[in-house]
């Protein structure tokens, strides 16, 4: 009898540790009501370090757990800090696919079809995040906790993700350069980014490995805050009045480099936010199928607009602003 004890002790130890581990992380976070509760609480001293970080002004509570697009609004200084949260699938995907109809034979409504990439018009194998070009946006308040799980659904390729812009003096493990703060993300893996929105400001995110940002793997970051200098100077910070610029190929970057004579690499076209057109050298002429960015605004009113550049392989950019182009019913477009 005394034998058969022994054989299950080891057991014994084993469900009584486990139970040990649930009841810790149940004292540490009674309030936590979110989805994925387990993946998020691994890693207590890490969320201990986030949530109270010395330039956060009210304390950030767990159980705000938001949708990362509930995570855009007008920020105050009385509002309680977030959890933002996003999740991104990155893939192999194409530019005036199949998700785009007839929008290169000249159906513009069909180039506004849910996942139709339309870049310059022409179509070519692209990188995507959510079957989108520029990434999703990430509008947030700062002192924010940022999480993105990222998911690489691309066969063969590694990837990281890498905040341009964000300090991460308390997480330099989430700086996303491959092999130096983080290891790549494998294919049929995924990592989750958890930072703190501490740098207020327009910024950057795209991809640290290979030439994935020049294929499609950037997009906006945006940091606001309540107690911006320059609120003065506008009377509208809107989400959409955004503008990335990035230099686009007929093909994959990597047809380019490495080997090829410098003359040789050049860039096709200007995209901005992902969209634009390109001069066909044997037709001779602009092909103007895809649509272009429209930006809308009324007369007599102030408008910030926010303005990256994803430039890979051309630089610098020359940007020209017009004042008026045209007038559509109550708006104005520019």
């Amino acid at each position: 009898m005394e034998r058969k004890w022994c054989y299950y002790f080891p057991v014994w130890l084993l469900l009584g540790a486990v139970c040990l581990v649930f009841v810790v992380r149940h004292l540490s976070y009674p309030k936590a009501v979110f989805p994925s509760v387990g993946k998020f609480m691994a890693g207590p001293q890490f969320l201990d370090a986030v949530r109270s970080a010395t330039d956060r002004p009210v304390p950030l509570h767990l159980a705000e757990f938001h949708d990362g697009a509930e995570c855009d609004r007008i920020c105050t200084e009385r509002e309680a800090p977030r959890v933002c949260y996003f999740r991104w699938i990155a893939e192999h995907y194409a530019a005036m696919g199949s998700a785009c109809g007839d929008c290169r034979w000249g159906n513009r409504s069909h180039c506004f079809h849910p996942q139709c990439i339309t870049a310059d018009g022409m179509e070519r194998g692209v990188l995507a995040l959510n079957r989108r070009i520029p990434g999703p946006t990430i509008h947030v308040c700062r002192h924010d906790l940022i999480v993105v799980d990222v998911v690489n659904h691309m066969e063969g390729l590694e990837s990281t993700i890498h905040w341009h812009g964000a300090h991460q003096y308390d997480t330099p493990w989430m700086d996303g350069v491959p092999m130096i703060t983080q290891c790549p993300i494998p294919n049929g893996a995924a990592f989750r980014y958890a930072f703190n929105a501490s740098e207020p400001g327009t910024q950057l995110y795209h991809s640290h490995s290979g030439h994935q940002k020049a294929n499609g793997h950037y997009g906006l970051f945006v940091i606001r805050s309540p107690t911006d200098i320059n609120h003065q100077l506008y009377d509208y910070d809107l989400t959409e009045h955004h503008i990335i610029i990035s230099d686009w190929t007929l093909d994959l970057v990597e047809k380019f480099v490495p080997g090829l004579q410098s003359s040789t690499v050049r860039m096709d076209s200007i995209l901005i936010n992902g969209r634009g057109r390109h001069f066909d050298e044997e037709e001779h002429e602009l092909q103007t199928q895809a649509p272009l960015t429209v930006y809308r605004v009324k007369k007599g009113y102030r408008y910030r607009f926010r303005l990256v550049s994803s430039g890979s392989q051309f630089c610098p950019f020359q940007l020209q602003v017009s004042r008026i182009i045209c007038s559509i019913g109550k708006g104005n477009l520019i």
